[in-house]
């Protein structure tokens, strides 16, 4: 488990669970990456990253179920 504190809000990474690879693998449908630096993994993502993140991490205490996952991304 991870542990990352943005803006005064502690988030938390866990393993995948089965949805959030669903979630990941439909974000990343016709995304191609030229190198696996993080510059270029970032830029490849480009307006998707804020989402992918979003299926990733969780804010501390809250039920993967329970996301909003479009006020995380905000």
């Amino acid at each position: 488990m991870y542990t990352y504190t943005i803006n005064g809000t502690t988030y938390i990474q866990k393993p995948l669970v089965l949805g959030q690879i669903g979630q990941l693998t439909r974000l990343l449908q016709g995304i191609s990456f030229t190198s696996l630096e993080p510059l270029s993994i970032i830029a490849a993502l480009g307006e998707s990253l804020p989402q992918l993140v979003a299926v990733v991490v969780r804010r501390e205490g809250e039920l993967l179920a329970d996301r909003d996952l479009n006020a995380m991304q905000r």
